[in-house]
């Protein structure tokens, strides 16, 4: 499959323009850029810069509370008996945590709620980004779920991502509203 990002017909009711804004695009998706000499504007210079931004964040853990020895494995019991938040219980009361960096109130995609086996999900968590120099100073926040296998995904079920964050090293905290926080020194 592909899709086309921009087509300049150097008509001034095209829908497409000569500059195409930023967007993000998605790994293993063929993109298309169309190329023509209509028109008198055309001079033969055309430039594509592709920058690959990366914040992302692969966590792991596990939660005491749901975890099978036997199994290495989570039990995902609020989701099998439909108990699961659909949206993130952090920002609002009783828990009250900070929205720093990141936008709150994720939803859960609700067909991540018909996935069964490792990948079930199983309870949101909360995450703290703090400075590796200071670890009490917290940059950014996000909300996330986490997974029977103990991977930590954004709601949507894709990679954890912060985008207000420049390239560095920080701390990391994990926190879930019935077990203790953990954090992880820079990473």
């Amino acid at each position: 499959t592909y899709s086309l990002l921009a087509a300049n017909d150097d008509s001034a009711s095209s829908p497409f323009n000569s500059r195409i804004t930023p967007l993000c695009l998605t790994p293993g998706q063929t993109y298309y850029v169309q190329l023509d000499g209509f028109g008198t504007g055309t001079n033969g210079a055309f430039f594509l810069n592709l920058v690959e931004e990366n914040n992302g964040v692969a966590m792991q853990s596990f939660l005491s509370g749901a975890y099978v020895p036997s199994l290495g494995l989570m039990h995902d019991s609020l989701r099998v008996v439909g108990v699961l938040p659909t949206t993130e219980p952090y920002t609002a009361a009783p828990y009250n945590k900070p929205v720093l960096g990141e936008t709150a109130g994720e939803t859960i995609d609700p067909s991540l709620l018909t996935v069964t086996g490792n990948d079930a999900i199983v309870d949101w968590v909360f995450i703290e980004v703090r400075n590796s120099t200071t670890p009490s100073t917290i940059v950014a926040t996000k909300r996330a779920v986490i997974q029977r296998d103990g991977d930590i995904k954004a709601a949507n079920g894709g990679d954890l991502v912060f985008t207000s964050l420049p390239a560095g090293s920080y701390n990391v905290s994990l926190k879930h509203r019935n077990h203790l926080g953990v954090m992880a020194s820079a990473a």
